[in-house]
């Protein structure tokens, strides 16, 4: 009895919470990095949800859950991290990106597509590949589709898994789509949310505590992919490419000129993209290459691995 009311308890504050949509006004500003759009008002909204749900922990019980499961595809490996935590044993998951592939030149053979028709809820984040082959194959099949950019108050933004804070905003998304595709199984990914959710907080105040020792606040990339990581801590990314934006001797010469006064002895680039470019402008400025992997399946600990790498920008 002690545990179903809890149960009860802890449901009525998610209700409270959460049982009426927001009709508060957006207010979307340009992103100059990305070319997309933060909508604050509803990146705000979410934040609020999520606080409470951190706030109000859950039951010492997991709800019950009925056998059915869901089919569900996510286009990159980071995703499943959330299908995992929040889903449990009421779904399978398909990746369609295998590991070590870029994400961003990924092109799906037939295979990957057969396995996607099987879904019941396709989970993305605009990558390039997703705009366009996906739609026919979705639309064909009548799949569901979460393309998680939008929904968490970042259009248009790539590399948006990058961020805990992101993470959480994400874990919350994800969940709304679940209870909608099985209601019946709602306490079951509210209970699992709030631990989810309880984790990735962790990550995000370790993530700020090992970027605040950064004795300057400005970091070098090769692929501006650590935007969102920047504007969550207050820090400064300067990449030498800004998402497949070409580029030129000039902003090389730039980059390495700021990077010199600033002192900096290590910049980043992802795993493919540590080509002669970010290799040179290295030497030049007398730092090392090191390397980041995005898609990375350890997904709370690569976040911090991120940070720590970041922070070390300063370090021989």
């Amino acid at each position: 009895m002690k545990i179903i009311l809890l149960s009860i308890l802890f449901s009525s504050f998610f209700t409270m919470a959460f049982g009426a949509s927001t009709n508060e006004g957006t207010v979307s500003t340009n992103s100059e990095d990305s070319g997309g759009m933060i909508n604050k008002a509803l990146q705000k909204s979410l934040d609020e949800k999520i606080n409470f749900i951190l706030e109000h922990k859950p039951a010492p019980a997991m709800p019950d859950f009925k056998a059915r499961k869901l089919n569900i595809t996510v286009s990159i490996q980071p995703l499943a991290y959330f299908i995992e935590g929040i889903a449990g044993d009421t779904a399978s998951y398909d990746v369609l990106v295998p590991k070590n592939k870029n994400a961003e030149t990924f092109e799906p053979n037939f295979s990957t597509m057969e396995s996607l028709q099987n879904a019941d809820l396709f989970i993305g984040v605009d990558m390039p590949f997703e705009k366009v082959w996906l739609p026919r194959v979705i639309h064909n099949n009548n799949i569901k589709t979460l393309i998680l950019d939008t929904p968490i108050g970042l259009k248009d933004m790539p590399h948006i898994w990058l961020s805990a804070k992101n993470a959480k905003r994400i874990a919350y998304v994800i969940y709304r789509q679940l209870s909608e595709l099985e209601p019946s199984n709602e306490p079951y990914f509210k209970y699992r949310l709030a631990l989810v959710l309880g984790r990735l907080d962790i990550v995000d105040k370790k993530m700020a505590k090992v970027l605040s020792t950064m004795p300057k606040k400005s970091f070098v990339t090769y692929h501006s992919s650590f935007n969102n990581i920047a504007d969550d801590y207050g820090l400064n990314e300067i990449s030498l490419q800004t998402h497949g934006k070409s580029y030129g001797i000039s902003k090389i010469m730039k980059i390495s000129k700021e990077a010199k006064a600033l002192g900096i002895k290590r910049v980043l680039a992802e795993l493919e993209d540590a080509n002669t470019d970010i290799k040179a402008l290295a030497k030049d400025i007398g730092a090392k290459v090191v390397t980041i992997d995005p898609l990375s399946s350890d997904y709370e600990n690569n976040l911090l691995h991120i940070a720590t790498e970041i922070s070390k920008s300063y370090q021989p």
